[in-house]
C-alpha cells in the first residue's frame, strides 16, 4: 500500500482538477450554443478549450478511479463465482490486462510527446502548446500503471501484520 499512499494526494488533485475541468467546459459549451443560436457569433476557441479540458478531465480521473476501484467491471459476473481462488485469478488477470493496456499506450505516447515539443505543436486557434497535455496524461497512465502492480502485488504476496512480520 506504499505506492497508494504516495499518490492519494496527487489523485485527490486531480481529481479535484478533473471536476474543475468538467464545470468549466460545461460552462463553455453552454456559453458557446448561446452566442451561436441567439447571438449568431459563436466563438471557436470556446470548442478548442472545451475539447482540450474534457481530455483533460477524463484522463485525470483515472487515477483515483483505479485506487478505489471504480473502474467499469463486470460486476454481475463476479457475484455470481464463489470460489475465491477463480476471483483472485480474473482479478490478477484483469490488473496485468489494465497493465499491458497502459503500458502500450505509454509506449506510443512517449513519441508523440517528443514530435509534439520538437516541433512545437500548439492547437489550431489558440496556439496551446499540445506536449504539456500529451505529457500530463502519461503521468496519469504511469501512475495506473503502479497501482494495479501494487494491486497485483498485494493478491500475491502473504500479509503482514501490524509489526511487519508476515503471518501465516
Amino acid at each position: 500500500m506504499r505506492i497508494f499512499k504516495f499518490l492519494l494526494p496527487f489523485a485527490r488533485l486531480s481529481y479535484s482538477i478533473s471536476i474543475a475541468c468538467l464545470c468549466l467546459y460545461t460552462t463553455l459549451a453552454f456559453i458557446n450554443v448561446i452566442a451561436r443560436y441567439f447571438f449568431l457569433k459563436p466563438y471557436p476557441w470556446t470548442e478548442e478549450i472545451t475539447t482540450l479540458l474534457f481530455v483533460l478531465g477524463v484522463f485525470l480521473n483515472q487515477v483515483i478511479l483505479e485506487i478505489f476501484d471504480r473502474q467499469l467491471s463486470v460486476s454481475f459476473i463476479m457475484s455470481r463465482i464463489k470460489n475465491e481462488t477463480a476471483l483472485k485469478i480474473i482479478y490478477i488477470l484483469k490488473r496485468v490486462l489494465v497493465i499491458g493496456m497502459w503500458l502500450l499506450l505509454i509506449k506510443e505516447a512517449v513519441p508523440v510527446i517528443q514530435r509534439n515539443y520538437l516541433f512545437e505543436t500548439a492547437s489550431v486557434i489558440l496556439r496551446i502548446p499540445m506536449w504539456p497535455l500529451y505529457t500530463i496524461v502519461t503521468v496519469v497512465m504511469a501512475s495506473v500503471v503502479l497501482i494495479n502492480l501494487e494491486k497485483i502485488l498485494v493478491q500475491l504476496l502473504p500479509p503482514k501484520d501490524h509489526a511487519g512480520n508476515i503471518s501465516v
